[in-house]
């Protein structure tokens, strides 16, 4: 594939240090609104971290609801592609 990286040398691997640095947007409910994840933490950081983002694209996606807004910026931060294709239709 033209401009594809064709080294011989891996890359590094993402870190849970370098997936928290992203700046993740703010996620306020409506105070009736609570959760409960019951997953455990697996004690691996990057597996970690996937499930954090699982319960906040949850949220992401009730705040979305609440306030009736279908391109709001923590949706779309946790949503994209065919995933939020969806909601872009009004």
């Amino acid at each position: 594939m033209a401009g594809a990286d064709v080294s011989d040398e891996k890359s590094a691997s993402p870190t849970a240090s370098a997936s928290t640095a992203v700046d993740r947007p703010k996620i306020e409910l409506p105070s009736d609104v609570t959760y409960k994840f019951e997953w455990k933490k697996t004690g691996d950081s990057d597996k970690d971290a996937v499930l954090r983002d699982a319960g906040q694209r949850i949220k992401a996606v009730d705040m979305a609801i609440a306030e009736q807004d279908r391109l709001h910026e923590a949706y779309r931060f946790y949503s994209e592609g065919t995933a939020a294709a969806g909601s872009e239709k009004g």
